[in-house]
This record gives structure tokens, sequence and C-alpha cells, in this order.
């Protein structure tokens, strides 16, 4: 293995697992409030085209790495989804329970 083949993989190792310690916090935080959908399209529109090019230009490394990232990040998409809408069915049985104020008491 040339010493060029072997940065790639290392670098194919290295950012390819950025996303994993992300997906393990939101599983046990049960949350991914601080993650914006508009981030997270653009990284997976990113990971497919990373990945195009590296499988069309025959570079192992990049469209390995690009792969992982995309599983990666529809991963996240799939969590936040689920715990977007349990946040949102929960903020809905919060808002049922309040009562309406009393309209006619003057404070």
């Amino acid at each position: 293995m040339e010493t060029i083949d072997l940065i790639g993989y290392l670098a194919t190792a290295f950012g390819s697992t950025h996303l994993i310690p992300e997906v393990i916090k939101a599983v046990r935080c049960r949350h991914l409030r601080d993650l914006s959908w508009i981030m997270l399209a653009f990284m997976l529109i990113g990971s497919f085209l990373w990945f195009t090019y590296g499988f069309m230009q025959k570079i192992a490394p990049l469209y390995v790495s690009a792969g992982i990232n995309g599983v990666s990040t529809l991963t996240l998409i799939y969590l936040k989804n689920m715990f977007d809408r349990k946040d949102s069915l929960a903020l809905s049985k919060v808002a049922e329970t309040v009562k309406e104020p009393d309209k006619t008491r003057k404070d």
C-alpha cells in the first residue's frame, strides 16, 4: 500500500466517524433540538455528492467515507424526526391540561 493510500484510509477512518458520537449522544439524551433541519439536509446532500464523485473517480476512501457519513446523517435525521414528534406531542398534552385563565377575574 502506498503512503497516499494510507493517508486516504486514515482520513476515511477519522472523517467518517465524526458523527457517531453525535448519534450516541442523541440516543442517550433523547433530543436533537440543537441540530437544524437545514444543516442535516446540507450534510446529506454533501455526502451524496462526495459519494458520487468518489465512486465515479474510483477513489475508494472518498466514497467509503461519504457513504458512512450519509448513513450517520440519515440516522440523525430519523432520530430528530422521532424526537421532535415526541416533543410536539408532549407539548400538546401540556397545552390541553392547562386551563384557560378566568376572563371574569380582574388582576
